[in-house]
Parts: C-alpha cells; sequence; structure tokens
C-alpha cells in the first residue's frame, strides 16, 4: 500500500469491514509498514518545516 491513500483504505476497510478484517494484513502493516512511517515523519517534523496543505498560500 502507498500512503497516504493506503493508510485512508486501511481505515475504511477496519471502520466498515466488521467481520471482514484480515488480521494478518492488520499485522503486516503494523509491523513492516508503520515503523518506516514513523521514521519519515519524524525527519519531517526534526527538519522544523512547517507544514502546509497543498494549494495553500
Amino acid at each position: 500500500m502507498k500512503p497516504p491513500s493506503g493508510a485512508y483504505e486501511m481505515r475504511n476497510a477496519l471502520a466498515h469491514g466488521y467481520f471482514k478484517i484480515d488480521l494478518g494484513v492488520v499485522w503486516t502493516t503494523i509491523t513492516n509498514d508503520l515503523p518506516a512511517l514513523l521514521s519519515a515523519l519524524r525527519a519531517v517534523a526534526s527538519a522544523g518545516t512547517p507544514f502546509r496543505q497543498p494549494g495553500s498560500r
């Protein structure tokens, strides 16, 4: 999955999938994808550059 669209799709699956959630996919996301996302967010935060929404001035 590609963030952020992958994160959005995962959220929708978890929120609306009820009993159709594949716990293997959830676990893989937690163990493989979240550490990389956390590292990227820490790098952005430590750069001190303010976040701007695309299209904002």
